[in-house]
């Protein structure tokens, strides 16, 4: 008689992988870059971040989504116009899903990006991602 089948080991839900990746990549000494208008204070948290990722030999696909998730991070208007920012800005917030998780977020973080010239024409802050940019584009 053959053994009855083995059960296929579960995923780990996505949460969870990311909560302890970042334990063990804030164990090697990461700290949580909270943008700045310093390119070389954003230079040297890049290079810190690169040393903490070798040394916990992450791969290139996660180097690549840690540079993808700054460059979201500190992502800014300046020339381009709303319709081309807002094109950068869905195209990089899936390497930060924590920053989109909730409407209030995504609609902060899209508003802080904009040239300061287009948030003093929004004067009432939208109530939605959706109302914000349908402002921005009419400003």
């Amino acid at each position: 008689m053959a053994p009855p089948p083995q059960p296929q080991p579960q995923p780990q839900p996505q949460d969870a992988v990311i909560d302890k990746n970042y334990e063990l990549v804030r164990r090697q000494g990461a700290k949580l870059f909270a943008g700045t208008t310093d390119p070389v204070e954003g230079e040297e948290w890049l290079r810190n971040m690169e040393r903490v990722l070798d040394r916990i030999e992450c791969t290139s696909k996660q180097k690549l989504r840690n540079r993808k998730k700054v460059e979201f991070l500190e992502l800014k208007q300046n020339e381009l116009s709303v319709a081309g920012y807002e094109l950068q800005f869905v195209r990089l917030s899936k390497y930060a899903p924590e920053e989109m998780s909730t409407d209030e977020l995504r609609r902060d973080r899209f508003e802080t990006g904009l040239r300061l010239e287009i948030q003093e024409k929004i004067a009432i802050k939208p109530p939605s991602y959706d109302a914000l940019l349908e402002a921005t584009l009419r400003a």
